[in-house]
């Protein structure tokens, strides 16, 4: 079945439908039902375009997240009049904590999902172009060797590989904790920790680790974003 213009506006449809259910009542609440309804749209469609409700979620939170990296790296440029990959990533870690405590619908769905993915997900499906991830493959690659290239030319492919693997893992299940109360510290802190693993794990010395901290900090301090319904962000 090829796509047409009518089938990419179905598609467009189903997917702005699911924002706003995710946003206002959370992934685990939300049915493919209610989504192919809102949409005006039947079930068949839904199949079609994403697969699974949990396929939708991880499209529409990557996207989510590409925006958000859009904006902070526009922020950081007009500040600093360039943009450096190694505290961009280390300064949206940072971000990501503060929108996760500042607004609890967008808390609730990323907790949601990352659980339901973790519990219920297939790894061999998560890595095709069209599940979890809207990002293709392709794409993913390029970003991962592009830190490589530009932040650490001497980590191995082999270490590469299990940064990519365990990195976003570990952040993901370190704001879990923190939101659930296992964890009890600052988000200055929790931040502290997601620059240090994730930089330990791409090969980083500690002094320069330590420097992405304070930093990351400092860039922080010229960055608020506001996020408005459904997953729209914006610079303030």
């Amino acid at each position: 079945m090829a796509k047409t213009g009518k089938g990419d506006f179905a598609e467009a449809k189903i997917t702005e439908s699911a924002k706003e259910l995710f946003y206002e009542q959370g992934f685990n609440k939300t049915t493919v039902a209610q989504i192919t309804k809102n949409a005006g749209v039947n079930n068949g469609l839904f199949t079609y375009y994403f697969g699974s409700k949990s396929n939708l979620a991880g499209m529409i939170e990557t996207r989510f997240r590409l925006d958000m990296r859009n904006l902070v790296s526009a922020a950081m440029y007009d500040r600093y009049g360039e943009y450096n990959l190694a505290l961009g990533i280390a300064t949206e870690y940072r971000v990501i904590i503060d929108l996760h405590e500042r607004y609890p619908k967008l808390r609730r769905f990323v907790m949601e999902n990352y659980v339901s993915t973790q519990q219920f997900g297939d790894i061999s499906d998560r890595d095709t172009e069209q599940s979890r991830d809207s990002m293709p493959a392709s794409q993913r690659a390029h970003f991962y060797q592009m830190q490589k290239r530009l932040i650490n030319p001497s980590i191995s492919d082999v270490d590469l590989a299990i940064y990519q693997a365990v990195g976003i893992s570990a952040a993901n299940s370190l704001v879990t904790a923190w939101h659930n109360g296992i964890i009890d510290c600052s988000k200055e802190y929790l931040g502290d920790k997601f620059i240090q693993i994730c930089f330990w794990l791409l090969g980083l010395e500690d002094e320069r680790i330590e420097q992405l901290k304070r930093d990351s900090l400092d860039a922080m301090e010229g960055i608020h974003l506001v996020l408005k319904p459904y997953f729209i962000l914006e610079l303030e």
